[in-house]
């Protein structure tokens, strides 16, 4: 399975691979380019001739902004389903930033529901992370406002493998080949 996102998920993907031992072998292209940048379908392609993978858990949010969003997503996910068509794709929310005044990541809640419109068309189950952090008791984030403790990021991971278990599971011998 392959995992794709900014350095979020990057920092959550070795907990994930562990959590999926003896499932999946878990691949992970991290990359901090945004929806719209033409070099991020060049380095999906890429990966997606190197390796033929059952589940794809992806999100590009931390980059760009709403109108690349909007944009650029649907390229992303006809990419995916054009060079891994039998892979199960799941869209994972972008995480909030934490504000110093507490309130909501408004830009972030507008990039999730811009890429929410694509995910919904495409029938693109959601992994929703900015919701686990968003309402979670206690403050996950690292001091820095974007990236998440050992905590936060523990959190993350098994959300995330308890997500690509149900896709896992439904995998036929036939979608392997």
């Amino acid at each position: 399975m392959l995992l794709i996102g900014d350095s979020i998920t990057v920092r959550y993907a070795a907990e994930v691979g562990t959590e999926l031992k003896g499932k999946a072998y878990v691949s992970l292209l991290g990359t901090s380019k945004a929806v719209g940048d033409p070099a991020l379908l060049d380095e999906i392609k890429l990966v997606l001739r190197q390796n033929v993978y059952s589940v794809i858990h992806f999100n590009f949010g931390l980059h760009g902004d709403t109108a690349d969003l909007r944009m650029g997503l649907g390229d992303v996910i006809a990419t995916l389903k054009r060079h891994a068509p039998k892979a199960k794709l799941i869209w994972a929310t972008t995480t909030p930033c934490q504000k110093k005044d507490d309130a909501p990541d408004t830009s972030v809640i507008e990039k999730n529901q811009a890429a929410a419109e694509h995910i919904a068309k495409a029938g693109i189950p959601v992994d929703d992370l900015y919701t686990l952090v968003a309402k979670h008791p206690t403050k996950l984030w690292d001091g820095g406002g974007v990236h998440y403790t050992a905590e936060g990021t523990a959190i993350q991971s098994r959300q995330v493998a308890q997500a690509i278990i149900p896709l896992l599971d439904r995998i036929t011998d036939t979608d392997r080949k």
